[in-house]
């Protein structure tokens, strides 16, 4: 008996490898335990900080003392979301 040959087709994706097998249908496979969850959860918390100040609910919740602190959150937090971003592949 010789082993069935499958064609594994891969390329780099945000997440990992995304990988095809060529048996009929297109399965896609993820590779996910190379995903630090961690850094995407803080990510996520920095990038809902960022879309509250820049939309204006954050200001019913933390009393802001003038416009530079608002701005001063913005970036921060945004600077926050990309650092954590680049952390989340291992």
């Amino acid at each position: 008996m010789t082993p069935l040959k499958i064609k594994l087709k891969s390329y780099f994706s945000w997440f990992g490898t995304v990988k095809f097998l060529s048996l009929g249908k297109i399965k896609i496979i993820r590779d996910m335990k190379k995903i630090n969850f961690i850094m995407l959860t803080i990510a996520l918390a920095f990038l809902t900080v960022t879309v509250g100040v820049l939309s204006g609910t954050l200001q019913n919740y933390v009393p802001f003392a003038g416009v530079d602190n608002e701005i001063g959150v913005a970036v921060m937090s945004m600077f926050g979301c990309i650092m954590f971003t680049l952390g989340i592949k291992k």
